[in-house]
């Protein structure tokens, strides 16, 4: 077939192009140098530019006609303070959030202002909910055989994906085997992880149907020191629930789970999240415990996910309401 061309013909486009083409930018009539028949059968116009990036990401193809239907345009998220601390916030401290907000302030992206108000830690006023007695865990069989993002971790059908991969900052197969050194090797954070979503995922979702996970699993730089590296912990938000009820959550947590630890966390001003873990007794596939490390003192705290391992013990209740505005954190 033929192909199609357009009299008079136009002259030389200066349509920007490269890596550092806006990803706004248009193209004027300037830039058709031409028509061609698409794959399925429609006349379209050829442009002088190149594909279009954002980030060093390629958003749009300029060959896109010729492969019509493969290519979605790649969403580009905004990295925000929010996001670099919750997705490596600590376990029982939160040195890795504190070293975020300092990146954050020193690269321009936070005013000092903005991280005065990220980094401080309001004063409890109260002795806030201790922990207490805790129900006994259930076991849950090992996962055996090859891994896979549709293997199933528990009787109720929970897979690895829903741990791993259908979370806000997920993982892959392979990076499990970047775990900490705690738990030796990928099956045993698959072990791990099958008795965290049978012990604490099911029950808070059976609970609350509208709960999801931000992080489980971490690996590599990002593990810390803590429970996320070993499989053994998640963080969850709930969608539409304000902020303030955070705590109310925290507390049926606290009372009806099995778990190792517990934190209300959040950043003042901006959002609220709750991290819970679960140790397997006598942590048959390895990982950590933080009652047996540090007493059951240390496994309760509201916690700023900036501040630097201000740990403060207990759920208070009067500090979220304080440090961060009751509004819907999670749509």
């Amino acid at each position: 077939m033929p192909t199609a061309t357009i009299s008079p013909s136009p002259a030389a486009g200066n349509s920007p192009s490269g890596i550092y083409t806006p990803v706004n930018h248009t193209h004027p009539f300037t830039a058709i140098t031409g028509l061609r028949f698409g794959t399925n059968g429609r006349v379209e116009p050829v442009y002088d530019s190149g594909n279009v990036y954002a980030n060093g990401v390629v958003i749009a193809l300029y060959d896109a006609h010729v492969t019509n239907g493969t290519f979605t345009s790649t969403s580009v998220p905004r990295v925000t303070v929010v996001a670099a601390v919750q997705n490596v916030e600590g376990d029982d401290d939160n040195t890795a959030g504190k070293a975020e907000a300092d990146r954050f302030l020193a690269e321009g992206k936070i005013t000092a202002e903005k991280y005065k108000e990220l980094t401080t830690t309001p004063t409890p006023k109260t002795e806030g909910v201790k922990p207490g007695a805790t129900p006994p865990g259930r076991d849950s069989a090992a996962v055996t055989g090859d891994i896979a993002l549709t293997t199933v971790l528990t009787p109720n059908g929970t897979t690895l994906a829903t741990m791993i991969k259908n979370v806000t900052y997920p993982r892959t197969i392979a990076q499990l085997a970047q775990c900490h050194p705690s738990v030796t090797g990928p099956q045993n954070v698959v072990n791990n992880l099958a008795a965290f979503a049978l012990n604490i995922y099911e029950p808070i979702k059976e609970k609350y149907p509208n709960a999801f996970l931000t992080n489980t699993y971490r690996h590599g730089a990002g593990i810390g020191g803590g429970q996320h590296g070993t499989g053994q912990a998640g963080d969850f938000q709930f969608r539409k629930v304000p902020a303030h009820a955070y705590y109310d959550i925290a507390v049926w947590m606290s009372k009806n789970l099995p778990y190792d630890q517990l934190l209300l966390e959040y950043l003042p001003g901006q959002t609220v999240w709750i991290h819970v873990s679960y140790a397997a007794p006598n942590l048959p596939y390895g990982g950590l415990s933080v009652r047996k490390s540090k007493g059951v003192a240390s496994t309760l705290a509201t916690l700023n996910g900036a501040a630097g391992g201000k740990f403060t013990v207990n759920l208070h209740q009067d500090i979220l309401e304080s440090a961060v505005p009751n509004r819907i954190v999670a749509a």
